[in-house]
C-alpha cells in the first residue's frame, strides 16, 4: 500500500544518522536521534500504515530508504572533493544510463503538454537537486536528516494548491510532531554552533 511505503520510505533519516556516523565519522548526540525519532512518528501519525501482516514488498521500500540514506551521505563526502555540478552532472549521467533501456523498451511518443512537463521537471529537480547538494556540503548529515520531513509539509501544501485535497486529523497531527521536530533540531544546532563559537577548544568539534 502506497501508505506504508510512503511511510518506510521516509526511514531514509535514520540510515543518514547510521551512515553518517560510520562513513563521516559524525557524532551524533542523544538530542538528535530523538529528534530523528520524532520527526519518524509523526510520518507514523499522517500515513496510519497497516499492521495487518508483513508484506514482502516492504522490504523493497526499506532498500530504498537505505539507499537514498546512503546517496546523501556520499554526496557529503563528495563535497570535500568535487564541485556541486560535478556531483550532479555524474548522477544525471548514471541515472541516465540505468533507465535507458527500460525507456528504449516501454517508449511511447510523448505529446506537446507532455514535453513540456518534463522540461519544466528537468528544471526544478535541477534547481532542487543544486540546493540538496549545497544543503549536504555544508552542514552535517545527520542533523539534515531530521529536516527531511518537512517535505511532507510541502507535498500537502501543494496537494492542496494542485489537486484541491484537504488533509485529514491524523495529517495535522503527524504535521505538528514533524514541525516541533525540525524546529527543535535547528534551535539546537544554533545553540551548540554559537557555545563552540565562544569556545577556544570549538574548532575541529562536531555537533551533538
Amino acid at each position: 500500500p502506497l501508505p506504508d511505503a510512503i511511510a518506510i520510505g521516509f526511514a531514509k533519516s535514520f540510515f543518514v544518522t547510521i551512515f553518517a556516523i560510520w562513513i563521516l565519522k559524525e557524532v551524533v548526540g542523544i538530542r538528535r536521534w530523538l529528534a530523528v525519532a520524532m520527526g519518524f512518528v509523526g510520518v507514523l501519525v499522517m500515513m496510519r500504515p497497516g499492521l495487518d501482516g508483513y508484506d514482502p514488498n516492504s522490504l523493497l521500500a526499506l532498500i530504498g530508504a537505505a539507499s537514498a540514506g546512503l546517496v546523501m551521505v556520499i554526496i557529503r563526502k563528495l563535497s570535500h572533493t568535487d564541485k556541486p555540478i560535478t556531483t550532479l552532472s555524474y548522477q544525471a549521467f548514471l541515472v541516465a544510463v540505468c533507465v535507458a533501456i527500460p525507456a528504449w523498451y516501454f517508449w511511447q511518443p510523448p505529446t506537446a503538454l507532455e514535453w513540456g512537463l518534463m522540461i519544466l521537471i528537468g528544471i526544478i529537480s535541477y534547481g532542487a537537486q543544486m540546493l540538496n547538494i549545497y544543503a549536504y556540503s555544508w552542514g552535517e548529515a545527520s542533523m539534515l536528516a531530521s529536516l527531511d520531513y518537512v517535505r511532507l509539509l510541502y507535498a500537502t501544501f501543494f496537494g492542496w494548491l494542485i489537486f484541491e485535497t484537504l488533509p485529514g486529523p491524523y495529517t495535522w497531527i503527524g504535521a505538528l510532531v514533524i514541525i516541533a521536530a525540525s524546529l527543535y533540531t535547528v534551535h539546537r544546532e544554533r545553540k551548540v554552533n554559537a557555545n563552540l563559537s565562544r569556545s577556544p577548544d570549538g574548532r575541529g568539534f562536531t555537533n551533538t
